[in-house]
């Protein structure tokens, strides 16, 4: 693919999330970042990194105080306008790894596994989803395009010798237009990272990225879809290294569809998985 059709690939596959404290006022997100549907053995996944839809207050997850929404565009037909709508997501599954110590008796969390899916529901799976308007780097997407779901035929593992890619929104802030408050953002198509490490530890891959990474220019991309040049997926954008290193953490997909068979088999039959 070229940079135009990888980038119009994303329009058609990202999602924005927003998280919102339940009892705040405020237009402005407490969180933002990027997810993506997944279609897997028959049902239909909300993907995101875990730290994106799990807020934390001094270590302590906040999750159960917020509202987490899909923002996606819809369509007014009555007057050929176009509408913000929220899309209430729930039932995230997470997952934390424990280091137990059995001499001392303790349980200790480790870092976050940082993938969180959704199974969503009919309701949610036909809400018109439709693309925003793109125009970056040579790719020309249209306003109100239906978007559509990342199939598990199109997962694979990174390798040495593609090319890989993220594409979503930056650079958050609150603007009034003609005289309504609306969240704006920049958007932004990142690519040339190359795979130079894995962290197996915690089921990474470790891409580098050509150029500079500023932080401000990548923050509201976790979550993402990682594509190659073939509009293959490989992960899902967690962090980036502002150091000289310029590495960018991938979540490794194929690590998270065994939590998905676990959430598959609580969801047929009605089990608790601990």
């Amino acid at each position: 693919m070229t940079n135009q059709e990888l980038i119009s690939l994303f329009e058609h596959i990202r999602y924005q999330i927003v998280v919102f404290p339940k009892d705040t006022t405020s237009p402005l997100p407490q969180s933002v970042g990027s997810g993506f549907m997944l279609d897997y053995k028959g049902l239909t996944f909300f993907v995101t990194a875990d730290h994106v839809v799990n807020t934390h207050d001094n270590g302590v997850r906040k999750i159960k105080d917020n509202m987490i929404a899909i923002s996606t565009n819809i369509p007014v037909i009555e007057d050929e306008r176009l509408q913000t709508m929220m899309i209430p997501i729930g039932g995230f599954y997470f997952f934390n790894q424990l280091k137990v110590d059995v001499d001392k008796g303790t349980i200790d969390n480790m870092p976050l596994f940082d993938a969180a899916f959704s199974i969503l529901q009919d309701w949610q799976i036909n809400t018109e989803c439709i693309t925003c308007e793109v125009k970056i780097e040579g790719a020309n997407v249209s306003i109100g395009e239906k978007k559509f779901h990342i199939k598990d035929t199109d997962i694979i593992s990174a390798n040495n010798e593609d090319v890989y890619s993220v594409f979503g929104r930056v650079r958050f802030s609150l603007v009034e237009i003609n005289g309504t408050v609306v969240l704006n953002s920049q958007q932004t198509f990142k690519t040339g990272l190359k795979l130079v490490g894995e962290d197996d530890s915690q089921n990474y891959y470790i891409l580098q990225y050509p150029d500079e990474v500023i932080y401000e220019d990548w923050a509201g991309l976790s979550g993402s879809a990682v594509l190659n040049q073939d509009g293959k997926i490989i992960g899902i954008a967690c962090s980036v290294s502002t150091s000289g290193n310029r590495w960018v953490w991938v979540k490794k997909i194929q690590r998270v569809l065994p939590l998905m068979d676990a959430a598959i088999l609580e969801n047929n039959n009605n089990i608790s998985i601990i």
